[in-house]
């Protein structure tokens, strides 16, 4: 079954969601956290999903750090124009929302001086800079530039609607660029702003944010907004998406530990070869449990209640379990 934008749909899909979170004060059920999560590897495979994988939703705030691939494609790094952190600043998920606009519209603006294009009206989806984002976009996403959805983010650039697998496809290739993509340069772009993400965590947001904790693990992450996150394995080659309601931010990390769980469980675990491999996946499940314990406190610090994961992923055929 295909969706009308050309993604897979597994036949077991469920479009309402799926409880990826129960929230239990005491014996009793509180909160359920409805949910979609896909997990996708860097040759467009979809690997595992809960939910509607093929569900539409927004970029969000994980579209920065493919608006930082024009700009190092445009040589701005080689020119010195623009140095490691300032690629990880654009390229981060709210650290600081004023910051990061101020980096995502310096970033045009030099652009713009590069190609020569007019700075009168850069934010408008009929201007080159934004027509080479939008392009940069179908390429990561595997799409043609007329299947992505359009609307407008809070920092006045037009922001993209994408099928939630083909998103982390772009994040399975932002991590790991497909050996078969003919352009070097754009595997290049790829290695650079990831790297520079890597290498600068405390850019991605504040310490105790979700995102910046997966970067210190290894993995490439952005937040997309409020209940969503969007992070690659690397070593994996795998990018994951999750969009929960909008108001589980605090249910959040339970999904993402239990979903790094159940990929380490389906594909076995490895220690990191070297330094840049990153984390075992174990450990960065257990990393976030660690930083965001399960147990709900009340205001007096008292234990009251706590997050557990719901269901589990379920993997296409072929791969164990």
């Amino acid at each position: 079954m295909r969706s009308k934008h050309g993604g897979e749909k597994p036949v077991n899909r469920r479009s309402e969601g799926e409880a990826l979170v129960v929230s239990r004060r005491g014996e009793w059920t509180e909160y359920v956290y409805i949910g979609h999560a896909a997990v996708v590897d860097a040759d467009g495979r979809l690997v595992a999903w809960a939910g509607d994988p093929g569900g539409m939703t927004g970029l969000g705030w994980a579209a920065r750090p493919f608006a930082a691939i024009p700009l190092i494609l445009g040589g701005l790094r080689e020119r010195n124009e623009w140095s490691e952190a300032d690629v990880a600043q654009l390229a981060g998920s709210q650290a600081d929302g004023e910051a990061n606009c101020r980096s995502l519209h310096a970033g045009a603006l030099a652009l713009c001086r590069r190609y020569n294009w007019p700075a009168a009206g850069y934010t408008r989806p009929e201007h080159p800079l934004q027509k080479e984002t939008q392009r940069r976009v179908a390429e990561f996403a595997g799409v043609g530039e007329g299947v992505l959805g359009h609307v407008r983010d809070d920092c006045g650039f037009p922001g993209f609607v994408l099928p939630l697998w083909r998103i982390a496809l772009m994040y399975a290739r932002l991590a790991s660029p497909p050996a078969g993509w003919a352009d070097v340069t754009l595997r290049g772009a790829a290695d650079s702003v990831a790297g520079a993400m890597l290498a600068r965590p405390d850019l991605a947001g504040a310490g105790g944010s979700l995102a910046r904790l997966l970067l210190e693990g290894g993995a490439v992450a952005a937040n997309a907004g409020p209940g969503r996150l969007a992070f690659a394995l690397p070593r994996e080659r795998l990018g994951v998406v999750i969009a929960m309601e909008a108001d589980s931010n605090t249910a959040l990390p339970a999904a993402t530990a239990a979903i790094v769980e159940d990929i380490a469980e389906a594909f076995g675990e490895e220690e990191a070869a070297d330094d840049n491999a990153g984390a075992s996946l174990a450990g960065l499940a257990a990393s976030i449990r660690s930083r965001f314990p399960a147990e709900r406190l009340n205001v007096g610090g008292e234990p009251v209640g706590r997050h557990e994961a719901g269901e589990r992923l379920a993997f296409a055929d072929g791969l164990r379990r």
